[in-house]
């Protein structure tokens, strides 16, 4: 026997087994919000909090027993110097947010959510690193990430198809992220951090397809426009390369992708009218608006009056802000239609002044900064989605699944002699 064919043959570690089943129900519990929706729904004896912090120190512990301590800690300590720029960013913004909290805390499942929370986001960016803090977790983080991207898809599914079958309140679906928004973008987020940028393969063309479904389903604008932005990259990147080499096959099997998705995309346009949830005028309006039947897809009745709202009341105190926690413990209840900014640097600029709008700001600089350095298209991406995220929700960062994303994508080791490692995780 051949030295290939026997390295082919032989049995896999039972650590690294290990190692794959803990990442996966990792994954599938605390980047779909499956954890929060155990919780909620009063399912889980166990809070959220406490689950993750077990979750984060069982996988942890299986990586130390599978690889030994020097790999993980040699590996962690790579991608913390790697990634030393945006996490001092995200320090430094969590430091302003700490200084200037209010008296009066929000709070939320027992959380101070003006001091403790940021110190525990930054904990959450940390920890994400861990999840390919070994060889075995790296190899099988991709494919957790798809068990993910199936598990939340087909709670988003199943609900558009059986509305109100998961008790949620809203009249579009978000599945186990229990908001469509955020359904959308977890969806988008994970396929753009496990799509393979190096080669064009047919497990990555099945899960762009896969995952149109649930995100056409949530019927979320900014979700459709991630995830055209991640399919429109993934098919700049491979027609690129394909051009170079002058391979027209492949420029075929690309096209024939695209044009697979838009007929998809039309498709699930007429099919989701006939759904029972399509009953829901809000429900309705939104599918007329995707299939320009009805108004202008950037037509809203709330964000821009909330956008001028909140605008001219981050002017009365520009500098110095009002401290961490005052947009949505004072400012909501008095605010159009009882809600929040709807942005992100509103929310920030309006607690904590231009000091944590500039450090929130310069966290994604340096985020973005890093995955220019590194060429990491789908680290890239990500950031990219979370920066324009950012206009039209006040909760980004906010979603542990996110920050989770984001420290993986930083501790992506290049493959060695190539610098180009997008979609190695």
């Amino acid at each position: 026997m051949t030295p290939g064919a026997a390295s082919r043959t032989a049995p896999i570690p039972v650590g690294a087994v290990a190692t794959g089943l803990c990442l996966a129900v990792y994954c599938v519990l605390f980047l779909t919000n499956l954890d929060i929706f155990l919780t909620e729904r009063g399912i889980s004896p166990v809070g959220s909090l406490e689950t993750f912090v077990a979750g984060c120190a069982l996988l942890l512990g299986v990586q130390v027993a599978t690889v030994g301590f020097a790999e993980v800690y040699g590996r962690l300590e790579a991608a913390l110097l790697d990634g030393l720029a945006p996490l001092i960013g995200f320090l430094v913004y969590v430091a302003v947010n700490v200084v200037l909290a209010t008296t009066s805390p929000v709070r939320g499942q027992s959380v101070d959510l003006t001091q403790i929370f940021p110190v525990f986001q930054f904990a959450v960016l940390c920890f994400g690193m861990v999840l390919v803090a070994s060889r075995p977790a790296e190899r099988a983080f991709r494919p957790a990430l798809r068990l993910a991207v199936v598990v939340l898809g087909a709670s988003i599914v199943y609900e558009t198809l059986a509305p109100g079958a998961l008790d949620t309140e809203s009249t579009r679906s978000g599945g186990f992220a229990l908001n469509a928004n955020v359904g959308a973008f977890l969806l988008t987020g994970m396929l753009a951090t496990m799509l393979d940028f190096r080669q064009l393969r047919a497990v990555d063309v099945a899960f762009i397809l896969i995952t149109a479904l649930p995100v056409f389903c949530t019927l979320s604008r900014g979700g459709l426009a991630q995830l055209l932005l991640v399919c429109g990259a993934f098919a700049a990147v491979h027609a690129t390369r394909a051009l170079a080499r002058g391979d027209w096959r492949l420029l075929g099997g690309i096209a024939a992708t695209l044009a697979a998705l838009a007929l998809l995309m039309v498709l699930l346009g007429q099919a989701v009218r006939d759904t029972p949830a399509a009953a829901d005028r809000e429900f309705s309006e939104r599918i007329a608006q995707l299939t320009f039947q009805g108004d202008n897809l950037t037509d809203d009745p709330y964000r821009g009056v909330l956008a001028h709202h909140y605008l001219d009341l981050a002017l009365t105190h520009p500098v110095a802000g009002l401290g961490t926690g005052y947009t949505l413990n004072t400012a909501v209840p008095d605010a159009p239609f009882g809600k929040g900014p709807h942005n992100i640097y509103l929310r920030i600029w309006l607690d904590t002044g231009l000091s944590g709008l500039v450090a929130y700001v310069g966290f994604l600089a340096a985020l973005m900064a890093t995955a220019l350095r590194r060429r990491h298209i789908g680290g890239i991406l990500l950031c990219a989605m979370i920066a324009a995220y950012g206009f039209f929700d006040h909760n980004v960062i906010d979603n542990k699944a996110i920050l989770l994303l984001v420290g993986a994508s930083l501790a992506v080791r290049p493959h060695p002699g190539r610098r180009d490692q997008a979609g190695a995780a």
